[in-house]
């Protein structure tokens, strides 16, 4: 897969998918074993959390200006705005994908709510 934003913005996209949130299953394939997460309340998660849900709920989100910054040809750090558009509410996100055993896994994602 090529370093584009293009590419990343669609990897960022399984992540946050109504349907992806419903099953789960296409998210755990995403993410690295060593997945950690800062959530908007400043809990830190890990893979093994993710791994026990069945769902992340049924906000529709919407990802706004996109961006990344590759770090190494295997590390890339992509960032954006997101609008939650069930509550009308916006934050700031922030994931690193590291290239691990053949493909791109989601290592660290943080969320910061926008007041």
């Amino acid at each position: 897969m090529k370093l584009t934003k293009e590419n990343f913005q669609k990897l960022d996209q399984i992540h946050l998918s109504l349907e992806n949130r419903h099953s789960m299953s296409e998210i755990i394939d995403i993410l690295s074993e060593s997945y950690i997460e800062i959530t908007q309340s400043g809990v830190v998660k890990d893979f093994s959390y993710y791994k026990s849900l069945k769902t992340l709920g049924d906000s529709a989100l919407e990802i706004m200006n996109y961006d990344i910054k590759i770090l190494d040809e295997t590390k890339v750090l992509s960032y954006y705005k997101l609008k939650n558009l069930s509550e009308n509410s916006y934050t700031m996100r922030s994931n690193i994908w590291i290239f691990e055993n053949g493909s791109w896994k989601l290592t660290f994602h943080q969320g910061t709510k926008i007041v």
